[in-house]
């Protein structure tokens, strides 16, 4: 499993952030908020192309993103 989709995978399970951060090694806040920030946005354009194909397939439009 890569490093990124292990931290993915423990936030989205509602691992404490403390834990992760343990586990993955960063020891302060700001260097993991930073990570998050990277993930999110990764997260966020999978999500873009995701409601894309629903809404062409006949799906409930979605909203856009800001």
């Amino acid at each position: 499993m890569g490093f990124k989709t292990f931290v993915i995978l423990k936030i989205s399970q509602s691992v404490p952030r403390a834990q992760v951060m343990q586990v993955t090694g960063h020891q302060t806040e700001a260097s993991f908020r930073g990570y998050l920030d990277v993930v999110q946005q990764q997260l966020v354009e999978t999500f873009r192309k995701t409601a894309w194909k629903v809404t062409k397939k006949g799906g409930t439009p979605v909203p856009r993103a800001a």
